[in-house]
């Protein structure tokens, strides 16, 4: 059996930029030369030193409230609240990362170390119209900064402008080209930008240069989007030995079992990947789709129904869900879902072939032949394109 592909395969993250924390640091140096501006007393500097420390032991929470604390005492000092942006937005507490940032700026516009700051912070937020307006900015001033590059180009991904996102990264690589941070970013970018092939040998070479779970996961996703079955299993198996917990891996094996035929395997795997997230779209679609070949139709319609529940706009989710109405007789309800789906869908010949025929079994004979004409109209299209040398 071969269901045809899920809508969507949650990728990892790309890239996790570290500009807070050694934005932390750098400020750091600057103070403890400077902190004697803030009052003539030692405590000032001390009480700096002991948030640098937590803040460098990663206890972002003790370090929020000794500068705090600083800045109670001295508002105006400017890298305390940098610091203290860096610490709130490593606690995810991104709104007020922001608004220290703002203050910052406030008095220092061209503090480039806290516009970058401040964009991570949008960008964790979840505001990647901002943070991208504000790196296009650094960028433009100062190209050489390989850290905003790479962060413009990861906020670029996100917001799925995937070809700025390679035009960004593409003169970077040949200058460093053992930079996994660079080929991991670039082979994503490539990927969904539709150049999977290319890309995906960089996210392994990345994989493999930085032991990265995340990289062997998303290269296994594209290997199985390939049809390179083994190749996606191997990937897999490497994002296993590094992280055996890691999210969607479970769901990766299970969508390389059913594709090798596998079922049992697929069945064991996908309730492992529910059973961690029972939010998983492609857990729930491919464990219903399973369902529905082996004739429990019960499954199929639970699992089919929560995939589209996760993802409304999903064809492929309804297509199915239409396939498991119609075993089980209730063919209005097939009949609504595929003539959705081939609204959503003109071009995905499957759904077609089979509304034709719900037609005819319907006794629409006038829309079971029009639907036939489209069938035949596609077909042909296909042997035709098939039959044109490679090029």
């Amino acid at each position: 059996m071969t269901l045809s592909g899920a809508d969507s395969i949650r990728q990892p993250r790309r890239f996790a930029g570290t500009a807070h924390r050694t934005g932390a640091l750098a400020a750091a140096l600057y103070l403890c030369l400077t902190c004697c501006a803030m009052a003539q007393t030692a405590n000032p500097e001390r009480l700096f030193q002991q948030a640098v420390a937590a803040q460098q032991r990663g206890d972002d929470a003790a370090a929020v409230r000794l500068y705090g604390e600083l800045l109670r005492a001295h508002p105006g000092a400017v890298v305390v609240r940098v610091n203290l942006g860096a610490a709130l937005a490593h606690l995810k507490r991104y709104t007020e990362a922001i608004e220290q940032y703002r203050i910052v700026l406030a008095s220092e516009p061209n503090n480039r170390l806290a516009r970058l700051n401040l964009a991570l912070a949008y960008q964790g937020n979840n505001e990647l119209a901002p943070a991208i307006k504000e790196l296009e900015k650094l960028h433009r001033e100062d190209p050489e900064d390989g850290q905003s590059v790479m962060v413009l180009a990861d906020c670029y991904l996100q917001s799925g402008r995937a070809a700025d996102a390679v035009s960004l990264l593409a003169p970077l690589q040949p200058a460093q080209p053992d930079d996994p941070d660079i080929e991991w970013l670039l082979g994503s970018a490539l990927i969904q930008a539709g150049r999977a092939r290319e890309g995906v040998e960089r996210v392994e070479n990345a994989a493999s240069k930085g032991a990265n779970a995340d990289a062997w996961l998303l290269a296994g996703q594209t290997r199985l989007g390939l049809s390179q079955f083994d190749l996606a299993r191997r990937d897999a198996d490497a994002a296993r030995t590094l992280n055996a917990h890691l999210p969607g891996l479970e769901t990766l094996f299970g969508m390389i079992q059913e594709q090798t035929a596998d079922y049992d395997g697929a069945e064991a795997s996908l309730a492992l990947a529910l059973a961690a997230d029972p939010k998983d779209f492609n857990a729930h679609y491919y464990l219903g789709a399973i369902c529905y070949f082996k004739r429990d139709m019960e499954d199929a319609r639970l699992h089919l129904t929560r995939a589209l529940e996760l993802q409304p706009a999903s064809a492929q989710a309804r297509f199915e869900l239409a396939l498991v109405a119609r075993a089980e007789g209730h063919l209005d309800a097939a009949l609504r879902d595929l003539e959705i789906v081939v609204r959503q869908s003109p071009d995905w010949l499957q759904p077609h072939v089979e509304l034709s025929a719900l037609y005819y079994r319907l006794h629409r004979a006038g829309d079971g032949a029009e639907q036939k004409q489209i069938v035949d109209r596609m077909m042909a299209a296909q042997q035709q394109s098939q039959s044109q040398p490679a090029r």
